[in-house]
């Protein structure tokens, strides 16, 4: 039952018999979504397998300490958490007679409103020159134009690492100079129309109104 005053021409609503203030739809009462809630919040979203995190991870390790510089690794994992794996929205990895090579992985920004991710790429240097990466850029570009979630794609890269530079350029990123860091990294974007920026935005907010 409502209770509903008026006071000086002002209508106050004092809730509803049984009814859970502050806590929103498809919420538990603590705060967690319910499994109707993390299906709307996981629509058009892919989420890190623990078994792709170990590929990577086991391919990472490879690497020689160049290579994890520059996708600044942090000890022997790419993929640290659970977070990590949670805050990855789409992974490929690529093979080379059955044996995982290549891998890229986006990784969606902490803000919940932002519809951007972060584009994170590595091969094994024993690998190279074989259109492994670009495979991996590839079907990410592809799984992202099919995603209404997402509106850019950033690719951050040394100034140094110039493969990697034109693997960028290849498929379409332009150097974002707004984005340029003290620490030498250069940042280039691949940006879907207005008219998807608008729509992602849109998603974006619907899903966290829940």
């Amino acid at each position: 039952m409502s209770d509903y005053i008026v006071y000086n021409g002002e209508l106050y609503h004092h809730g509803i018999l049984g009814m859970r203030w502050g806590v929103r739809r498809y919420q538990n009462k603590y705060g967690s979504l319910t499994v109707a809630g993390r299906k709307r919040q996981e629509t058009h979203r892919q989420y890190l397998s623990k078994a792709d995190a170990k590929k990577i991870n086991q391919l990472y390790s490879s690497m020689n300490k160049r290579d994890k510089n520059m996708l600044a690794g942090n000890g022997d994992k790419l993929i640290q958490d659970e977070w990590d794996r949670s805050s990855v929205v789409y992974s490929h990895i690529s093979k080379y007679k059955k044996t995982p090579v290549s891998f890229l992985y986006m990784r969606a920004s902490d803000n919940p409103f932002d519809t951007s991710a972060n584009v994170v790429i590595g091969t094994d240097s024993r690998y190279r020159n074989k259109g492994l990466s670009s495979k991996a850029v590839k079907k990410g570009i592809e799984w992202f134009n099919n995603n209404p979630e997402l509106s850019t794609l950033e690719w951050r890269v040394f100034a140094n690492n110039t493969k990697s530079i034109s693997l960028a350029k290849k498929y379409g990123f332009t150097l974002d100079e707004s984005k340029m860091e003290q620490n030498d990294d250069l940042v280039f974007t691949l940006q879907k129309d207005r008219r998807a920026t608008r729509r992602a935005k849109k998603i974006a907010k619907k899903r966290n109104r829940l």
